[in-house]
């Protein structure tokens, strides 16, 4: 059982909230989900709830959605299908009742199809604390950056012949997301790599996950190939 944190609280502005996580042993508590998972919790958190920090708003043909706004109420809204589906496939009732988009995305997990539909939209990162940052980038291992998420831009989710397909693999670095676009062009991941046929070789392929219960490093490969190959023929349709 996860422990209970010695300290809870729960500041009415940003700047309390960025100096409460400059102490040690403290995290941000949006939804929850994550650290009731935990077996071990930090010693104080820091809820996020009073901060204003859900919402929508259009700008142009893009979407900014709050990072404190629960995926239940991202499903409700009128946001193109497929991100609709990967909402509700993120989890149960329960669970997108109270996850939040901006949690989501700070936890990382790497067989997300929600966080692998949003790279494949190019999502960008809005902190109180930092610059902007592409989700992409925010997803690479190396030196992992920090920040408190306070907003999540999608550029365009209309216009420009709209996204059709996601299909995505679990990886650690960062998810590998295969997207096709009605302009015909193809975006692996983070890559930006052309279709072409080489790509659905399975000895072309690199696969850094190290493999667990849900498969080997050899199937998640073979099925990279048949995710490829079936967005290059949709791509042809």
């Amino acid at each position: 059982m996860p422990k209970r944190p010695q300290n809870y609280y729960r500041p009415k502005t940003i700047d309390e909230v960025l100096k409460l996580l400059a102490q040690p042993d403290t995290a941000p508590l949006a939804g929850g989900t994550r650290l009731l998972a935990n077996d071990v919790e930090p010693n104080s958190v820091v809820d996020l709830q009073d901060l204003g920090l859900s919402g929508f708003s259009r700008e142009g043909g893009g979407l900014r959605i709050g990072a404190m706004t629960r995926l239940a109420e991202i499903h409700d809204h009128e946001i193109p299908d497929l991100l609709k589906l990967a909402v509700y496939r993120a989890g149960p009732n329960t669970f997108r009742n109270a996850a939040t988009l901006g949690g989501v995305i700070g936890s990382r997990e790497p067989d997300s199809e929600l966080l692998a539909l949003l790279l494949a939209m190019e999502a960008e990162l809005l902190f109180a604390d930092r610059d902007s940052l592409p989700l992409v980038d925010y997803l690479t291992p190396d030196d992992r950056p920090r920040g408190l998420i306070t907003e999540i831009r999608i550029p365009r989710i209309e216009g420009a012949g709209g996204l059709e397909r996601v299909a995505r693999t679990p990886a650690d670095t960062p998810i590998v997301s295969v997207a096709v676009w009605k302009t015909h062009h193809l975006t692996v991941g983070a890559s930006g790599i052309s279709p072409r046929p080489s790509l659905v070789d399975p000895d072309h392929l690199q696969v850094t996950h190290p493999g667990d219960f849900r498969g080997s490093v050899e199937y998640r490969k073979a099925m990279l190939s048949v995710l490829l190959r079936r967005a290059m023929e949709a791509v042809n349709d």
